[in-house]
């Protein structure tokens, strides 16, 4: 086999695994819409152990990152299954993000509802940041993300600084 045939092999075996990787996804996604959109409320502990399964998931084949999860919920949170589509679309995001392009060590996500009925949900990453004034081509998630949370009309803070990680929330209050 010559030098050529073999960068053709390479070529083809790249293009191959990203759209092995590309139809993984959009299988998890699809699942993850129906999941959603067969319930007319999903709680919030519902849709933490959703989150929590993704990123075990993503970070099964990571051994270098850490993962740390928490949950204190102390107040019944409700959302509609377009709410919890969005929200779960955002954090998707956000941890295939910190995986695949943070270099972190450790990635932390928390899951809060206050006993005065305030929630939030966060995701943290000790990764190498990056500039979130800087626009950077052909990359749409945090303007995906940023779109999602104002359909839910829900505040969503991306915060991240070169050198110093990443730190994303999410939150609401139960309308009571």
């Amino acid at each position: 086999m010559n030098a050529d045939n073999s960068s053709f092999t390479e070529k083809h075996l790249t293009s191959l695994q990203d759209i092995t990787s590309s139809a993984r996804r959009s299988i998890v996604d699809l699942r993850e819409t129906i999941w959603a959109l067969k319930k007319e409320e999903i709680n919030i502990n519902d849709l933490a152990d959703r989150l929590k399964e993704f990123v075990r998931k993503q970070t099964s084949d990571q051994q270098e990152i850490q993962l740390h999860i928490d949950e204190k919920i102390l107040h019944p949170v409700l959302f509609s299954s377009i709410e919890s589509l969005n929200i779960f679309r955002i954090f998707q995001e956000g941890i295939h993000n910190a995986v695949q392009h943070s270099q972190c060590s450790n990635l932390y996500l928390e899951f809060v509802a206050t006993a005065d009925g305030k929630w939030n949900i966060t995701l943290k990453d000790d990764g190498k940041g990056f500039d979130t004034g800087k626009q950077y081509e052909n990359h749409f998630g945090l303007e995906n993300m940023m779109q999602r949370a104002k359909e839910t009309g829900l505040p969503l803070t991306i915060d991240s600084k070169i050198g110093e990680g990443t730190f994303i929330t999410l939150s609401g209050e139960v309308k009571i």
